[in-house]
Protein backbone atom coordinates (compact mmCIF):
# COMPACT_ATOMS: atom_id res chain seq x y z
CA UNK A 1 0.00 0.00 0.00
CA UNK A 2 1.52 3.11 -1.14
CA UNK A 3 0.95 6.83 0.40
CA UNK A 4 1.42 10.06 0.07
CA UNK A 5 2.54 12.85 3.52
CA UNK A 6 -0.72 14.07 3.22
CA UNK A 7 -2.47 10.89 4.32
CA UNK A 8 -0.36 10.74 6.81
CA UNK A 9 -0.56 14.12 8.35
CA UNK A 10 -4.26 14.12 8.70
CA UNK A 11 -3.72 10.85 10.83
CA UNK A 12 -1.06 12.40 13.17
CA UNK A 13 -2.93 15.44 14.25
CA UNK A 14 -2.60 14.52 17.84
CA UNK A 15 1.49 14.99 17.51
CA UNK A 16 0.62 18.80 17.52
CA UNK A 17 1.58 19.97 13.68
CA UNK A 18 3.74 23.07 14.14
CA UNK A 19 4.05 23.41 10.54
CA UNK A 20 2.85 21.57 7.17
CA UNK A 21 4.48 21.69 3.54
CA UNK A 22 2.09 18.90 1.50
CA UNK A 23 0.79 18.54 -1.32
CA UNK A 24 -2.68 16.94 -1.58
CA UNK A 25 -2.35 15.82 -5.43
CA UNK A 26 1.18 14.38 -4.82
CA UNK A 27 0.47 10.77 -6.24
CA UNK A 28 1.26 7.85 -3.54
CA UNK A 29 4.73 6.84 -3.50
CA UNK A 30 5.98 6.48 -0.02
CA UNK A 31 6.10 2.56 0.53
CA UNK A 32 7.80 2.68 4.13
CA UNK A 33 8.96 4.81 6.86
CA UNK A 34 12.66 4.84 7.96
CA UNK A 35 14.74 6.83 11.15
CA UNK A 36 16.78 9.44 9.77
CA UNK A 37 20.26 8.21 10.58
CA UNK A 38 22.80 10.27 8.99
CA UNK A 39 22.56 9.68 5.40
CA UNK A 40 23.62 11.66 2.58
CA UNK A 41 20.98 10.91 -0.13
CA UNK A 42 17.73 10.25 0.16
CA UNK A 43 14.78 7.31 -0.99
CA UNK A 44 11.92 9.03 -3.07
CA UNK A 45 9.95 6.42 -1.50
CA UNK A 46 11.08 6.38 1.91
CA UNK A 47 9.38 8.44 4.62
CA UNK A 48 12.43 9.69 7.11
CA UNK A 49 11.23 10.19 10.59
CA UNK A 50 14.53 12.72 12.03
CA UNK A 51 15.13 15.06 14.75
CA UNK A 52 15.38 18.48 12.62
CA UNK A 53 18.56 19.62 14.41
CA UNK A 54 20.20 16.20 12.59
CA UNK A 55 19.29 16.93 9.32
CA UNK A 56 22.16 18.39 7.09
CA UNK A 57 21.91 22.13 6.60
CA UNK A 58 22.57 21.77 2.66
CA UNK A 59 21.49 18.57 1.39
CA UNK A 60 21.78 17.08 -2.02
CA UNK A 61 17.73 16.68 -2.24
CA UNK A 62 16.02 13.74 -4.40
CA UNK A 63 13.42 14.65 -7.04
CA UNK A 64 10.89 13.95 -4.35
CA UNK A 65 11.58 13.98 -0.15
CA UNK A 66 9.39 13.54 3.01
CA UNK A 67 10.10 14.05 5.99
CA UNK A 68 8.56 14.07 9.43
CA UNK A 69 10.60 16.33 11.91
CA UNK A 70 10.65 16.99 15.43
CA UNK A 71 11.20 20.90 15.58
CA UNK A 72 11.50 23.01 12.09
CA UNK A 73 13.90 21.82 9.27
CA UNK A 74 16.69 23.92 8.17
CA UNK A 75 15.61 26.87 5.31
CA UNK A 76 17.02 24.38 2.68
CA UNK A 77 14.22 21.90 2.95
CA UNK A 78 11.40 24.61 3.91
CA UNK A 79 12.21 26.83 0.30
CA UNK A 80 13.03 23.36 -1.93
CA UNK A 81 9.44 22.52 -4.15
CA UNK A 82 10.61 19.08 -4.16
CA UNK A 83 10.73 18.81 -0.48
CA UNK A 84 7.38 18.20 1.43
CA UNK A 85 7.13 17.73 5.58
CA UNK A 86 5.22 18.00 8.70
CA UNK A 87 6.49 19.69 11.80
CA UNK A 88 5.88 18.07 14.89
CA UNK A 89 6.95 19.98 18.82
CA UNK A 90 9.95 18.46 20.00
CA UNK A 91 8.99 16.90 23.37
CA UNK A 92 7.45 14.29 21.28
CA UNK A 93 9.37 11.06 21.81
CA UNK A 94 10.55 9.93 18.06
CA UNK A 95 10.61 6.45 19.15
CA UNK A 96 6.59 6.58 20.02
CA UNK A 97 6.49 9.29 16.61
CA UNK A 98 8.02 6.44 14.52
CA UNK A 99 5.81 3.22 15.96
CA UNK A 100 3.44 5.93 15.67
CA UNK A 101 3.62 6.11 12.08
CA UNK A 102 4.92 2.57 11.37
CA UNK A 103 1.24 1.55 12.66
CA UNK A 104 -0.12 3.79 9.93
CA UNK A 105 1.19 2.20 6.98
CA UNK A 106 -0.16 -1.03 8.67
CA UNK A 107 -3.10 -0.12 9.13
CA UNK A 108 -3.56 1.22 5.24
CA UNK A 109 -1.56 -2.32 4.39
CA UNK A 110 -4.35 -4.02 5.95
CA UNK A 111 -6.89 -2.22 4.35
CA UNK A 112 -5.43 -2.36 1.08
CA UNK A 113 -5.80 -6.01 1.73
CA UNK A 114 -8.95 -6.31 2.68
CA UNK A 115 -10.04 -4.47 0.01
CA UNK A 116 -8.54 -6.36 -2.42
CA UNK A 117 -10.07 -9.39 -0.73
CA UNK A 118 -13.79 -7.98 -0.99
CA UNK A 119 -13.05 -7.71 -4.47
CA UNK A 120 -12.03 -11.02 -4.91
CA UNK A 121 -14.83 -12.17 -3.17
CA UNK A 122 -16.86 -9.87 -5.36
CA UNK A 123 -18.68 -8.73 -2.04
CA UNK A 124 -21.42 -6.08 -2.72
CA UNK A 125 -21.88 -2.60 -2.86
CA UNK A 126 -22.92 -2.00 1.03
CA UNK A 127 -19.73 -3.99 2.32
CA UNK A 128 -17.80 -1.38 0.29
CA UNK A 129 -19.01 1.30 1.62
CA UNK A 130 -18.87 0.50 5.08
CA UNK A 131 -15.13 -0.29 4.66
CA UNK A 132 -14.66 3.21 2.31
CA UNK A 133 -16.46 4.97 5.95
CA UNK A 134 -14.13 3.08 8.50
CA UNK A 135 -11.42 4.95 5.92
CA UNK A 136 -13.06 8.41 5.50
CA UNK A 137 -15.12 8.74 8.51
CA UNK A 138 -17.98 10.23 6.31
CA UNK A 139 -19.90 8.89 3.68
CA UNK A 140 -19.01 7.35 0.23
CA UNK A 141 -21.36 7.43 -2.65
CA UNK A 142 -21.05 6.01 -6.40
CA UNK A 143 -23.20 7.20 -9.01
CA UNK A 144 -23.56 6.39 -12.85
CA UNK A 145 -22.62 2.81 -13.94
CA UNK A 146 -21.69 1.67 -10.92
CA UNK A 147 -24.56 0.53 -9.52
CA UNK A 148 -25.57 -1.77 -12.95
CA UNK A 149 -21.75 -2.98 -11.51
CA UNK A 150 -22.22 -3.42 -8.17
CA UNK A 151 -25.44 -4.49 -8.10
CA UNK A 152 -25.34 -6.62 -10.80
CA UNK A 153 -29.01 -8.10 -10.05
CA UNK A 154 -30.57 -4.38 -10.53
CA UNK A 155 -33.91 -4.79 -11.51
CA UNK A 156 -35.84 -1.72 -12.07
CA UNK A 157 -39.14 -3.37 -11.77
CA UNK A 158 -38.31 -4.59 -8.59
CA UNK A 159 -39.75 -2.62 -5.75
CA UNK A 160 -36.69 -3.32 -3.78
CA UNK A 161 -34.47 -2.42 -6.34
CA UNK A 162 -36.67 0.70 -7.08
CA UNK A 163 -36.43 1.84 -3.62
CA UNK A 164 -32.38 1.23 -3.59
CA UNK A 165 -32.07 3.04 -6.12
CA UNK A 166 -34.28 6.27 -5.29
CA UNK A 167 -31.33 8.21 -4.26
CA UNK A 168 -29.46 7.92 -7.41
CA UNK A 169 -32.35 9.33 -9.51
CA UNK A 170 -32.32 12.93 -7.82
CA UNK A 171 -31.84 16.46 -10.46
CA UNK A 172 -28.01 15.80 -9.85
CA UNK A 173 -28.25 12.75 -12.49
CA UNK A 174 -28.21 13.86 -16.14
CA UNK A 175 -30.95 11.26 -18.69
CA UNK A 176 -27.82 10.21 -19.96
CA UNK A 177 -26.42 9.00 -16.52
CA UNK A 178 -29.68 7.45 -16.09
CA UNK A 179 -30.22 5.80 -19.48
CA UNK A 180 -26.68 4.36 -18.09
CA UNK A 181 -27.98 3.42 -14.77
CA UNK A 182 -30.43 1.35 -16.49
CA UNK A 183 -28.28 0.22 -19.31
CA UNK A 184 -28.22 -3.84 -19.84
CA UNK A 185 -25.74 -5.89 -18.91
CA UNK A 186 -24.26 -6.09 -22.76
CA UNK A 187 -23.65 -2.35 -22.43
CA UNK A 188 -21.82 -2.74 -19.32
CA UNK A 189 -19.58 -5.20 -20.77
CA UNK A 190 -18.23 -2.84 -23.19
CA UNK A 191 -16.82 -0.08 -20.50
CA UNK A 192 -13.24 0.48 -20.15
CA UNK A 193 -12.42 3.50 -18.22
CA UNK A 194 -9.76 6.50 -17.17
CA UNK A 195 -9.09 9.37 -15.09
CA UNK A 196 -9.04 10.57 -12.34
CA UNK A 197 -10.81 13.87 -12.60
CA UNK A 198 -11.54 15.77 -9.63
CA UNK A 199 -13.96 18.28 -8.82
CA UNK A 200 -15.03 19.76 -5.72
CA UNK A 201 -18.54 21.88 -5.78
CA UNK A 202 -21.23 21.98 -3.48
CA UNK A 203 -24.66 20.18 -3.88
CA UNK A 204 -27.86 20.67 -1.31
CA UNK A 205 -25.52 22.66 0.91
CA UNK A 206 -22.90 20.10 1.42
CA UNK A 207 -19.39 20.09 0.25
CA UNK A 208 -18.93 17.29 -2.47
CA UNK A 209 -14.98 15.85 -3.44
CA UNK A 210 -15.97 13.88 -6.76
CA UNK A 211 -13.53 11.47 -8.64
CA UNK A 212 -15.16 10.92 -11.85
CA UNK A 213 -14.56 8.20 -14.28
CA UNK A 214 -14.57 8.05 -17.63
CA UNK A 215 -16.03 5.30 -20.84
CA UNK A 216 -13.67 6.67 -23.45
CA UNK A 217 -14.13 10.76 -23.59
CA UNK A 218 -17.75 10.53 -21.95
CA UNK A 219 -18.68 10.54 -18.28
CA UNK A 220 -19.81 7.07 -17.32
CA UNK A 221 -19.70 7.48 -13.08
CA UNK A 222 -18.18 9.14 -10.05
CA UNK A 223 -17.75 8.42 -6.43
CA UNK A 224 -17.91 10.98 -4.00
CA UNK A 225 -17.38 11.85 -0.21
CA UNK A 226 -19.21 14.66 1.42
CA UNK A 227 -18.55 17.06 4.21
CA UNK A 228 -21.47 16.13 6.08
CA UNK A 229 -19.65 14.35 9.13
CA UNK A 230 -16.23 16.10 9.03
CA UNK A 231 -14.21 18.24 6.76
CA UNK A 232 -12.19 17.36 4.35
CA UNK A 233 -8.30 16.84 4.66
CA UNK A 234 -5.66 16.91 2.12
CA UNK A 235 -5.43 13.16 2.46
CA UNK A 236 -8.93 12.70 0.37
CA UNK A 237 -7.77 13.21 -2.66
CA UNK A 238 -5.01 10.27 -2.98
CA UNK A 239 -7.39 8.17 -1.06
CA UNK A 240 -10.19 8.48 -3.29
CA UNK A 241 -8.33 7.95 -6.31
CA UNK A 242 -6.86 4.50 -4.04
CA UNK A 243 -10.84 3.74 -4.06
CA UNK A 244 -11.60 4.82 -7.40
CA UNK A 245 -8.78 1.89 -8.36
CA UNK A 246 -10.28 -0.57 -6.69
CA UNK A 247 -14.22 0.31 -8.27
CA UNK A 248 -11.97 0.12 -11.86
CA UNK A 249 -11.36 -3.15 -10.91
CA UNK A 250 -14.61 -3.99 -10.65
CA UNK A 251 -15.52 -2.72 -13.63
CA UNK A 252 -12.97 -4.64 -15.37
CA UNK A 253 -14.30 -8.29 -14.04
CA UNK A 254 -17.28 -7.74 -17.11
CA UNK A 255 -14.54 -7.32 -19.74
CA UNK A 256 -13.26 -10.57 -22.28
CA UNK A 257 -10.42 -12.27 -20.54
CA UNK A 258 -7.27 -12.47 -22.67
CA UNK A 259 -3.66 -13.38 -21.08
CA UNK A 260 -0.77 -11.57 -23.07
CA UNK A 261 1.94 -14.02 -22.78
CA UNK A 262 4.92 -14.45 -25.92
CA UNK A 263 4.16 -16.12 -28.61
CA UNK A 264 6.97 -18.33 -27.67
CA UNK A 265 5.61 -19.36 -24.33
CA UNK A 266 2.00 -20.06 -26.33
CA UNK A 267 2.98 -21.91 -28.52
CA UNK A 268 5.20 -24.15 -25.64
CA UNK A 269 2.41 -24.59 -23.79
CA UNK A 270 0.06 -25.63 -26.12
CA UNK A 271 3.10 -28.50 -27.62
CA UNK A 272 3.19 -29.61 -24.32
CA UNK A 273 -0.58 -30.12 -24.25
CA UNK A 274 -0.67 -31.94 -27.07
CA UNK A 275 1.93 -34.14 -25.72
CA UNK A 276 4.56 -33.48 -28.58
CA UNK A 277 8.31 -33.95 -27.37
CA UNK A 278 9.84 -31.00 -26.92
CA UNK A 279 13.88 -30.55 -27.58
CA UNK A 280 15.22 -28.85 -24.86
CA UNK A 281 17.11 -25.76 -26.93
CA UNK A 282 13.44 -25.53 -28.76
CA UNK A 283 11.94 -24.58 -25.18
CA UNK A 284 14.42 -22.65 -23.41
CA UNK A 285 13.98 -19.58 -25.22
CA UNK A 286 10.55 -18.91 -24.42
CA UNK A 287 10.90 -19.44 -20.61
CA UNK A 288 14.00 -17.38 -20.86
CA UNK A 289 11.88 -14.35 -22.77
CA UNK A 290 9.87 -14.34 -19.31
CA UNK A 291 12.70 -15.18 -16.86
CA UNK A 292 11.49 -18.81 -16.17
CA UNK A 293 13.86 -21.65 -16.51
CA UNK A 294 12.95 -25.52 -16.79
CA UNK A 295 14.29 -26.53 -13.60
CA UNK A 296 12.50 -23.91 -11.53
CA UNK A 297 9.55 -25.43 -9.06
CA UNK A 298 6.39 -25.05 -10.23
CA UNK A 299 2.61 -26.04 -9.59
CA UNK A 300 -0.81 -26.02 -11.63
CA UNK A 301 -3.78 -25.01 -10.34
CA UNK A 302 -7.38 -25.86 -12.23
CA UNK A 303 -10.18 -23.85 -11.30
CA UNK A 304 -14.05 -25.00 -12.59
CA UNK A 305 -17.28 -23.65 -12.02
CA UNK A 306 -20.46 -26.05 -10.61
CA UNK A 307 -22.91 -27.06 -13.17
CA UNK A 308 -25.28 -24.47 -12.15
CA UNK A 309 -23.32 -21.48 -12.72
CA UNK A 310 -23.76 -19.58 -16.03
CA UNK A 311 -20.75 -20.72 -18.10
CA UNK A 312 -18.76 -18.25 -19.71
CA UNK A 313 -19.69 -15.39 -18.12
CA UNK A 314 -18.13 -16.66 -14.51
CA UNK A 315 -15.08 -18.06 -16.54
CA UNK A 316 -14.15 -15.02 -18.14
CA UNK A 317 -15.06 -12.81 -15.26
CA UNK A 318 -12.74 -14.82 -12.90
CA UNK A 319 -9.39 -15.79 -15.58
CA UNK A 320 -9.35 -11.72 -15.99
CA UNK A 321 -9.59 -10.97 -11.93
CA UNK A 322 -7.01 -13.83 -11.24
CA UNK A 323 -4.59 -12.31 -13.69
CA UNK A 324 -4.41 -9.63 -11.69
CA UNK A 325 -4.44 -11.48 -8.59
CA UNK A 326 -2.15 -13.86 -8.87
CA UNK A 327 0.29 -11.48 -10.82
CA UNK A 328 3.29 -13.06 -13.05
CA UNK A 329 1.96 -16.07 -13.61
CA UNK A 330 0.56 -17.74 -16.52
CA UNK A 331 -3.31 -18.07 -16.89
CA UNK A 332 -5.39 -19.76 -19.63
CA UNK A 333 -8.68 -21.23 -20.11
CA UNK A 334 -9.40 -24.43 -22.44
CA UNK A 335 -12.42 -26.80 -21.81
CA UNK A 336 -14.41 -24.23 -19.94
CA UNK A 337 -11.75 -25.19 -17.16
CA UNK A 338 -9.05 -21.76 -15.91
CA UNK A 339 -5.50 -22.78 -15.91
CA UNK A 340 -2.65 -21.12 -14.12
CA UNK A 341 0.75 -21.93 -14.12
CA UNK A 342 2.45 -20.58 -10.95
CA UNK A 343 6.39 -20.10 -10.50
CA UNK A 344 7.42 -21.14 -7.31
CA UNK A 345 11.35 -19.74 -8.01
CA UNK A 346 10.27 -16.44 -9.79
CA UNK A 347 6.44 -15.46 -8.76
CA UNK A 348 6.26 -12.64 -5.92
CA UNK A 349 3.66 -14.64 -4.40
CA UNK A 350 4.26 -17.44 -2.01
CA UNK A 351 2.24 -20.71 -2.50
CA UNK A 352 0.49 -20.11 0.43
CA UNK A 353 -0.39 -16.73 -0.14
CA UNK A 354 -1.72 -17.68 -3.65
CA UNK A 355 -4.01 -20.87 -2.00
CA UNK A 356 -5.32 -18.19 0.70
CA UNK A 357 -6.21 -15.94 -2.15
CA UNK A 358 -7.60 -18.57 -4.14
CA UNK A 359 -9.43 -19.51 -1.20
CA UNK A 360 -10.96 -16.31 -1.00
CA UNK A 361 -12.14 -16.01 -4.41
CA UNK A 362 -13.53 -19.28 -4.28
CA UNK A 363 -16.24 -19.35 -0.99
CA UNK A 364 -17.90 -16.23 -2.77
CA UNK A 365 -18.49 -17.67 -6.37
CA UNK A 366 -19.66 -20.65 -8.05
CA UNK A 367 -15.80 -22.11 -8.39
CA UNK A 368 -13.85 -25.29 -7.23
CA UNK A 369 -10.24 -25.71 -7.22
CA UNK A 370 -7.67 -28.30 -7.45
CA UNK A 371 -3.59 -28.62 -7.44
CA UNK A 372 -0.95 -30.44 -8.74
CA UNK A 373 1.76 -31.49 -6.94
CA UNK A 374 5.50 -29.38 -7.07
CA UNK A 375 7.00 -30.42 -10.12
CA UNK A 376 10.72 -29.30 -11.50
CA UNK A 377 10.77 -29.73 -14.87
CA UNK A 378 8.27 -27.54 -17.43
CA UNK A 379 8.32 -29.96 -20.22
CA UNK A 380 6.49 -32.49 -17.38
CA UNK A 381 3.62 -29.66 -17.91
CA UNK A 382 1.07 -32.12 -19.28
CA UNK A 383 0.95 -34.50 -16.45
CA UNK A 384 0.92 -31.92 -13.79
CA UNK A 385 -1.93 -30.73 -15.71
CA UNK A 386 -3.70 -33.74 -15.88
CA UNK A 387 -3.13 -34.17 -12.04
CA UNK A 388 -4.88 -30.51 -11.51
CA UNK A 389 -7.87 -31.26 -14.24
CA UNK A 390 -8.53 -34.71 -12.42
CA UNK A 391 -8.44 -32.99 -8.61
CA UNK A 392 -10.63 -30.07 -9.75
CA UNK A 393 -13.38 -32.53 -11.58
CA UNK A 394 -13.28 -34.53 -8.53
CA UNK A 395 -14.13 -31.38 -6.33
CA UNK A 396 -16.81 -30.76 -8.86
CA UNK A 397 -18.90 -33.88 -8.35
CA UNK A 398 -18.11 -34.03 -4.94
CA UNK A 399 -19.19 -30.00 -4.06
CA UNK A 400 -15.97 -30.28 -1.86
CA UNK A 401 -16.15 -26.55 -1.08
CA UNK A 402 -12.07 -26.07 -0.40
CA UNK A 403 -9.36 -26.47 -2.56
CA UNK A 404 -7.68 -30.28 -3.15
CA UNK A 405 -3.73 -31.08 -3.59
CA UNK A 406 -3.62 -33.82 -5.73
CA UNK A 407 -1.11 -35.69 -3.18
CA UNK A 408 -3.51 -35.54 -0.08
CA UNK A 409 -6.68 -36.62 -1.92
CA UNK A 410 -5.31 -38.98 -4.69
CA UNK A 411 -6.72 -42.20 -2.88
CA UNK A 412 -10.27 -40.33 -2.56
CA UNK A 413 -10.15 -39.33 -6.11
CA UNK A 414 -9.18 -42.94 -7.24
CA UNK A 415 -11.94 -44.63 -5.30
CA UNK A 416 -14.87 -41.99 -6.25
CA UNK A 417 -13.65 -42.58 -10.23
CA UNK A 418 -13.87 -46.03 -9.83
CA UNK A 419 -17.18 -45.29 -7.67
CA UNK A 420 -18.43 -42.97 -10.75
CA UNK A 421 -18.23 -46.09 -13.50
CA UNK A 422 -19.36 -48.83 -11.15
CA UNK A 423 -21.53 -50.31 -8.87
CA UNK A 424 -18.78 -50.57 -5.67
CA UNK A 425 -20.61 -54.08 -4.76
CA UNK A 426 -18.80 -55.47 -8.01
CA UNK A 427 -15.89 -55.34 -6.57
CA UNK A 428 -16.70 -57.71 -3.03
CA UNK A 429 -15.46 -61.08 -3.28
CA UNK A 430 -17.50 -64.27 -1.98
CA UNK A 431 -15.00 -64.24 1.11
CA UNK A 432 -15.54 -60.66 2.13
CA UNK A 433 -19.62 -61.15 1.59
CA UNK A 434 -19.91 -64.35 3.95
CA UNK A 435 -18.23 -61.54 6.56
CA UNK A 436 -21.26 -58.93 6.19
CA UNK A 437 -23.83 -61.14 6.26
CA UNK A 438 -22.08 -62.97 9.73
CA UNK A 439 -22.32 -59.70 11.21
CA UNK A 440 -26.05 -58.91 9.29
CA UNK A 441 -27.36 -62.21 11.21
CA UNK A 442 -25.38 -61.97 14.63
CA UNK A 443 -25.68 -58.08 15.41
CA UNK A 444 -21.42 -58.09 15.67
CA UNK A 445 -19.07 -55.47 14.47
CA UNK A 446 -16.49 -57.34 12.79
CA UNK A 447 -16.35 -55.25 9.96
CA UNK A 448 -15.91 -52.22 12.13
CA UNK A 449 -13.06 -53.87 14.14
CA UNK A 450 -11.97 -55.09 10.03
CA UNK A 451 -11.74 -51.16 9.24
CA UNK A 452 -9.90 -50.32 12.66
CA UNK A 453 -7.58 -52.93 12.40
CA UNK A 454 -6.56 -52.02 8.92
CA UNK A 455 -6.53 -48.41 9.27
CA UNK A 456 -4.43 -49.08 12.66
CA UNK A 457 -1.98 -50.98 10.40
CA UNK A 458 -2.30 -54.34 12.31
CA UNK A 459 -1.92 -52.66 15.69
CA UNK A 460 -4.10 -54.44 18.40
CA UNK A 461 -3.38 -52.01 20.93
CA UNK A 462 -4.06 -49.17 19.17
CA UNK A 463 -7.25 -51.50 17.48
CA UNK A 464 -8.74 -52.04 21.11
CA UNK A 465 -8.20 -48.37 22.32
CA UNK A 466 -10.25 -47.12 19.19
CA UNK A 467 -13.25 -49.76 19.90
CA UNK A 468 -12.83 -49.43 23.63
CA UNK A 469 -12.83 -53.41 23.81
CA UNK A 470 -10.87 -55.59 25.86
CA UNK A 471 -7.15 -57.18 24.14
CA UNK A 472 -9.14 -60.85 24.32
CA UNK A 473 -12.10 -59.31 22.50
CA UNK A 474 -10.02 -57.74 19.97
CA UNK A 475 -8.21 -60.90 19.28
CA UNK A 476 -10.96 -62.63 19.25
CA UNK A 477 -12.21 -60.51 16.97
CA UNK A 478 -9.46 -61.18 14.16
CA UNK A 479 -9.37 -64.89 14.31
CA UNK A 480 -13.13 -65.23 13.91
CA UNK A 481 -12.77 -62.29 10.64
CA UNK A 482 -9.51 -64.77 9.56
CA UNK A 483 -12.05 -67.92 10.21
CA UNK A 484 -15.20 -66.92 8.33
CA UNK A 485 -13.46 -64.94 5.27
CA UNK A 486 -10.60 -67.67 5.22
CA UNK A 487 -8.12 -64.85 4.39
CA UNK A 488 -5.09 -64.30 5.94
CA UNK A 489 -4.65 -60.63 7.26
CA UNK A 490 -0.92 -60.90 7.65
CA UNK A 491 -0.94 -61.26 3.42
CA UNK A 492 0.28 -57.78 2.45
CA UNK A 493 -1.95 -58.19 -1.07
CA UNK A 494 -5.08 -59.49 0.90
CA UNK A 495 -4.62 -56.34 3.35
CA UNK A 496 -4.08 -54.07 0.49
CA UNK A 497 -7.63 -55.38 -1.12
CA UNK A 498 -9.58 -55.20 2.22
CA UNK A 499 -8.43 -51.73 2.70
CA UNK A 500 -9.18 -50.42 -0.37
CA UNK A 501 -12.43 -51.46 -1.07
CA UNK A 502 -13.65 -50.71 2.45
CA UNK A 503 -12.57 -47.54 1.98
CA UNK A 504 -14.50 -47.58 -1.57
CA UNK A 505 -17.90 -49.27 0.01
CA UNK A 506 -17.81 -46.03 2.68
Amino acid sequence: MLLNLSILKDRLQALHILQAQTDPMQKRTLKFPRHYQGETTFDPSVLYVAVSENLPLNPDLPEHLCLICLGFPPAAYVSAKECEFVCIRTDNDITQVFQLVLEIFYEFESLNETFKDMIIARQSYETFGKLCYRIFQTPVSAFGTFEKVLFIEYDKEKENDAIRYAGCLGDYLDNEERCILYADKDWVNTLSVHGPAFMHSTMYSTNILYYNLFRQDHYIGRIMIEDSCREFQDGDYMLLEWIGDYLRMLLEQNQEFHFEASQGLENLIQRLLSDIKVQENQGEPALSAIGWEKSDEYICTAISQLPSASLDSTLNNAAFFLSDLLEDNYIFIQNHIIYQILNLTRSPLSLPEVQRRLRIFQNNNALQIGYSTIFCNFYELHNYLLQATLMVNYAVQTHSGRPLEYEKNILPMMLWRIRDHYDSSVFVSHSLRRLFDYDAQNHSELVMTLKSYLANHHSLSKTMEELYIARSSCSYRIRRIEEITGLSLEDPDVSLYLQLLLKLLG
